[in-house]
Order: C-alpha cells, then structure tokens, then sequence
C-alpha cells in the first residue's frame, strides 16, 4: 500500500512540473492566449496515458467509473448502480424482500404464459464478471458469498432462474483464455458459447445442446479495449484478446432481420452477432434446428449467445427487457404466440423493475348484473364528453366517476361497459382508486386488460384494493398502446358489485 501512495506522490510532482510545459509545446496559438486561457494543468492531452501509467499500478484515475485489478483485470465501479458496494454486503434485507416479490411475479408470467401456450419459461442470469473472476479484485472489493442472485434462487421454488456461476467457475479452468474480457463487463464469444450450452441443456436436457455439439473453440486474436478500458480513456493503450467459437450446424446458416412490428425486411446476412435492440426485431434462419418460435427478452449479455440462438431456432423475436412493459408482452403473447420465452439478464441488474412487474389482470366478459351501485361522472382529463360518448383529444386520457355508497372492498368488483366505435380488441386500461377527498397514486391502481362490451375485474384478489378504507372515487385510463384504436368510444355503465 506504502508503495502505490509513494509511486502517486512522484507521478503527481512529475505531472505538476511538467504538464504546463507539454501543454505549451501543445498549443498551437500565441503565448498570450495560452496564459489568457489559462491552459496550464489542463488534462485533456494527457488524461490517456497518465490512466494508462497508474493502471499498472492498480490505480483507477475514475475509481467510481473502474476498480484496476491484478494481471490487467478491469472492473466496473458504484457509478453503475452501486455494483461495487451492493457486491460486497451482499444481498440485504430489502432485496430478499424483493427477491420473494420477483419470486411472485415470475410465477405469475410463467402461470400466464403457460396458459397461452408457451412450452417453456426460463431466465438466464449473466453472472457479473466478479462472480466468475474475482480472484483478481483488490481484496477489499471482493463480493460477499450470498449475492442478490443467491436471494432470488432461493425464493424460486419453481426452477424458472437458471444461474452458470458454478458450471462457468468449473469451466475456466479447462480454458488457457478467460471466459470474460479483461478490459470489458461482458463475457466473451467463449463464456457465452458455454453459457448458452449450460442453459439450453437445463431448458431441455437434450444431449444435442452439450457445448461440442454446439460450438467449436478456435482460438483467439487481439483486439481493442472494451467499455471498461474506455471509462479508462485508455482504450487506444490497451490490448485485449476476442475468443473465436464457431457455430457447429449441419448446413451452413444465414440468417434474415425483420422489423418485428412491420414485418419488414431489415438485412440479410450470414449469422453475425447481434447486439441487444432498443425495439424489437425477428430473426429468421430457415436451417435452424428447431422449427420453433422464441421471445427473447434480453440485454447485452445475449450478443455473445445470438448466433448460438438463431442456430436453434427458426425464429426469435429479441428485444432488450428494458424495452419491453407488461401491456406489451401481453399482446406479444397473444399475438405471435411463442413456443418459448427466454430471458437473459446480468446479475448485477436482476433486481429491477422488469422482474417485478407481474402481468396485467384480464377482465371476464360478462353482461350487466343486478345489485350494484352505480357510478356517477365527475370529471375527466384528455376527453371531450357529450352525455355518456367521449372523444380522446390528448395523451393522458381519464374519467373519474364517484359512487355514492362506500365500496366494500373485501366484496365487491368493478364492472364496466365500454366500446370504442372503431376498433372491437380488448383495451389496455388501468384503474384507480381513492377516497372522496384523496388524491389517485400509483400504489393504488392496477393495470388491466378490458374486454369491450361489458367486462367484470374480481378486485378482492388485488392487496392495495383489499387494504383500502373510504374509496368513492374510481378512475378509469386508457392506456397509450390502445389509445388509436379507441379514440371515440361510450362508457354504458360503470358500476360496482355486491
């Protein structure tokens, strides 16, 4: 330790003498701008190289952006959602409470999706590189043994969270080349070839998806520095190594990209990498081994799996989660009705809103149905109203009804009879709640999928409706993926069941 604060000491006098000098020489305009502008200490030349020099050192120039490791090992910093600290108290109370709520969640998609026809649900944790390689943090960076990830396994009693820590950890050893860059976050074409091979084997316990049956290690080359060498600034100084693995197929394979919301062609090529996308995209690759369909909810821990993924199936929708919502996996469920949904996401993200949002509740078409309290118009917002017809004249359109008798929300529903003039689908709406006075939140509010024509929502299976006291108002929003699709429409009745 002695050490690297002496060696900062001489490298911080050096910099202090002689960084106005290299400045000067550096500047091409007059002596009088230069002290005018005061360039003296100004890093901006030399920022690169001095990284580079206390890198070798094991100092991080940006130490919240990068931790420098032994043997020209990189990690990412708490800049990035506090992965540092997070990783070293391991997981908290608070996230084995989260861990039980993406527990109750997942079960419900995987309830939803196997009741649509999916076959399978699984989600694939990327384990951070620190997880895998940690024998060369700093000693004070190492991760706790019970991570965020060790919480959520535990609460996942149904198996849908499949993690290669264990397998990864095992298989670095057999491998003169690390499974994960040096000088980036990710793993490599090697890591994700074996992590892919580990997956496909738990999704399917197919002797076919063993990692030789899949891939071929080939070597390595040299390549640039990664995203961690560039929050650096050192990534024109430093040299990492790109696995090569080859994609064992019978035949050889191409692979198309479609816009998945047109249907439109977007290129043609051999099957190359593709990189997490902002919005969702199919590829098609005719010569797969499994005429299937997939929804692949991923992130960029997926690019070195891609081609290992379009070699498999004959069609995979892919988008990254942070894309995707409830309301729209909903309808892609409804819609292009995959044989499989996979997710793959990092550790160090796996507690997030995506894992914790559980699907829409769907209404049960039903006429009108006595014994129920009917619901009066107060006002609305976004909506142009003439007797019970509205028109939707902006973003955020609601209407609030009030009831004049106290809801029992231990016993009663809420039942709506809506229908848009144009469009007959089912909308995607939310509804809130609250009392005569009380302001409408998000806590108190469930987004559900409403069937026109008159629909029923069971509210007493809802926590926050349950727990609620005094509710006279109800709000009722449409939702912005339905909005087109219903700008003109009538409200029947609203009411309330005993």
């Amino acid at each position: 330790m002695k050490k690297h604060v002496f060696t900062f000491l001489i490298v911080s006098a050096l910099m202090l003498t002689l960084l106005p000098i290299y400045n000067f020489l550096n500047w091409n305009k007059g002596l009088t701008e230069y002290i005018k502008t005061s360039q003296y200490y100004k890093l901006d030349s030399v920022t690169a190289p001095v990284s580079k020099i206390l890198s070798t050192y094991g100092i991080s120039l940006f130490p919240d952006q990068v931790i420098v490791g032994r043997n020209g090992w990189l990690y990412l910093g708490d800049q990035e959602s506090n992965t540092v600290s997070n990783r070293r108290k391991g997981a908290t109370k608070n996230d084995i409470e989260n861990a039980q709520k993406i527990s109750v969640s997942v079960q419900q998609w995987n309830d939803f999706f196997m009741e649509n026809g999916v076959k399978k649900f699984k989600i694939l944790v990327g384990p951070d590189k620190e997880s895998i390689y940690g024998e060369y943090l700093p000693q004070w960076a190492r991760p706790a043994e019970y991570r965020q990830v060790s919480a959520i396994l535990d609460a996942d009693k149904k198996g849908i969270f499949v993690d290669p820590t264990k397998y990864l950890i095992e298989q670095k050893s057999k491998y003169k080349e690390p499974l994960y860059y040096k000088t980036d976050t990710h793993w490599n074409a090697l890591g994700g070839w074996l992590a892919f091979s580990y997956f496909m084997k738990n999704v399917f316990n197919d002797e076919s998806y063993r990692s030789e049956n899949t891939g071929k290690y080939t070597g390595w080359q040299n390549k640039a520095g990664g995203d961690l060498s560039r929050f650096l600034r050192t990534e024109n100084f430093t040299i990492d190594h790109y696995q090569e693995v080859d994609v064992l197929s019978k035949e050889s394979l191409d692979i198309e990209k479609y816009d998945f919301a047109t249907d439109s062609l977007i290129s043609k090529s051999v099957n190359v990498l593709i990189d997490a996308p902002s919005k969702p995209i199919r590829v098609f690759s005719s010569k797969a081994r499994n005429n299937a369909k997939v929804l692949w909810l991923r992130d960029s821990f997926g690019t070195a799996m891609s081609p290992f993924m379009a070699s498999s199936f004959t069609n995979v929708v892919q988008l990254h989660y942070f894309g995707s919502n409830p309301v729209w996996l909903y309808n892609v469920i409804k819609t292009y009705k995959p044989d499989y949904v996979f997710v793959t996401s990092v550790e160090r993200s796996i507690i997030n809103d995506f894992f914790l949002s559980p699907p829409p509740v769907h209404a049960l078409k039903t006429a009108s149905l006595d014994n129920m309290i009917v619901g009066q118009y107060d006002n609305s917002h976004d909506v142009k109203r003439k007797d019970d017809t509205y028109e939707i004249i902006g973003n955020d359109p609601f209407i609030v009804f009030r009831f004049n008798s106290i809801i029992n929300t231990q016993k009663d529903s809420i039942y709506i009879n809506v229908n848009c003039k144009k469009n007959k689908s089912d909308l995607m709406t939310q509804f809130f709640w609250s009392t005569d006075k009380g302001d409408f939140s998000e806590e108190n509010s469930i987004s559900m999928i409403l069937p026109q024509n008159g629909a029923v929502f069971d509210m007493t299976k809802i926590a926050h409706w349950r727990k609620a006291q005094g509710i006279k108002k109800i709000r009722f929003d449409i939702q912005p993926d339905s909005i087109e699709n219903c700008r003109d429409f009538s409200i029947g009745e609203i009411k309330i069941t005993h």
